[in-house]
């Protein structure tokens, strides 16, 4: 058992003997379960026996928050409209592993993978219909306030991180980090460089998966900013976070950010002047990545890309890799439309034609159809497609880190000040 695992352990039985009021508990839980999926997705408590995947801290705390919410929705009830969409969406995935399990020439057989994806996909789906209605002004004003003092908390350690690696040029980061929460499939605990830096990765497995966070991070603070007042700083420090992060994936998310940025907030003077800072800050930045060679990566990175498009590329490189499986999992979709290849059988780069690939047209339909309670939730969506066309995995589609973010833009201040959503 980890030191994260015991800590754990001895935050879900306060909880149990806490008098705090059941919305509380429930806006602690999710912090706990963002914290574990976005901020600090490293490490894990075990393997499951004979199905080869591994047990994550967030999966204790889904488990929990999918009792709350069960229990929450039996008490409350549940609109006639929202039992058709969910049970569309059960029908719909239900068919899906139907297909997979009868279909001789599937891509691969019914396992483990496939069923716990099958089970997390409807558990998100639960617990975002509970939180919808569970969240009272109270709680969001503390959920805001807790994820601000968290961002900080990762900017001290990215800090600290950066010195270790590129100042004294150790590897100590990453020994304490695994230490600390273990080591779990596909992490890196070795010194990583990109350009003239040892690339940052926080408390994420890679790079790629602290950019991931940066962008969440940054969209979050897009939607605090509007709500709040609050958040502006952070937003840009994300935005300087990504450009120094090492990750090519970054300059996506920077564009993503900047969309939502300007389309969310509209054009005003703040808007202006922070545009104006970031610009400024970037050309810094810039300039000096320019003297330890990570431009000069960037720009070769970019160079692949186009390569790749133009069919001249010769050797193998991520790019290559990253195009390669989103392309892939789009003809497989075209293949396959309406049921997919089959839950779990797709775990390729690129999440939104790993996702299409995966359940087909009769899974992703029903399954946004669930997610999109009001018409402003569409934006939160176009950002997150257009910001995976290429890049992550069909996992931050059930995950928590996309559930809130789907909440919290389909509700504004006004809104908010009713008590309830």
């Amino acid at each position: 058992m980890t030191i994260v695992g015991i800590g754990l352990i001895l935050f879900i039985a306060t909880q149990m003997f806490s008098k705090s009021s059941f919305e509380r508990k429930v806006a602690k839980y999710c912090l706990v379960l963002l914290f574990f999926e976005l901020f600090a997705n490293v490490g894990k408590l075990g393997n499951i026996p004979r199905g080869g995947v591994e047990l994550q801290y967030s999966d204790i705390i889904w488990l929990i928050l999918f009792i709350h919410s069960m229990w929450y929705l039996y008490v409350k009830g549940m609109g006639r409209k929202e039992w058709i969409k969910l049970m569309s969406l059960f029908g719909g995935l239900f068919l899906c592993i139907i297909v997979e399990v009868v279909n001789p020439n599937s891509f691969n057989d019914f396992n483990m993978r496939s069923l716990l994806i099958f089970v997390r996909i409807l558990m998100m789906v639960l617990v975002y219909k509970a939180l919808l209605s569970n969240f009272s002004t109270t709680e969001i004003r503390y959920f805001v306030d807790v994820f601000l003092k968290m961002q900080v908390a990762i900017y001290i350690i990215v800090i600290i991180e950066f010195f270790i690696k590129n100042v004294l040029y150790s590897n100590f980061f990453n020994i304490i980090i695994e230490k600390t929460f273990g080591i779990a499939e596909n992490q890196v605990t070795w010194l990583v460089q990109r350009g003239g830096l040892y690339a940052l990765q926080g408390l994420c497995k890679e790079p790629s998966h602290f950019a991931i966070f940066l962008l969440f991070a940054g969209l979050y603070d897009v939607w605090i900013q509007k709500n709040f007042q609050k958040g502006n700083v952070y937003f840009i420090i994300n935005c300087a976070l990504l450009l120094i992060s090492g990750s090519f994936s970054s300059l996506v998310y920077i564009i993503v950010l900047f969309m939502a940025y300007i389309l969310y907030l509209k054009i005003t003077n703040e808007t202006i002047i922070m545009g104006m800072i970031s610009i400024l800050a970037a050309g810094i930045i810039i300039v000096v990545s320019d003297k330890i060679q990570l431009l000069s990566y960037y720009i070769e990175r970019f160079g692949n890309v186009l390569k790749i498009i133009n069919g001249t590329v010769s050797d193998f490189t991520s790019e290559s890799v990253r195009l390669g499986d989103a392309f892939g999992s789009f003809k497989q979709f075209r293949e396959h439309p309406v049921f997919g290849i089959g839950i779990g059988n797709n775990v390729k780069t690129g999440a939104v034609s790993a996702f299409l690939s995966s359940v087909g047209i009769i899974g992703i339909i029903p399954f946004f159809a669930n997610m999109i309670h009001s018409r402003n939730g569409i934006f939160p969506l176009i950002l997150i497609v257009l910001a995976s066309l290429f890049t992550m995995d069909m996992g931050i589609y059930y995950s928590i880190p996309f559930a809130l973010l789907m909440l919290l833009y389909q509700f504004s201040m006004d809104e908010i000040s009713k008590e309830k959503f």
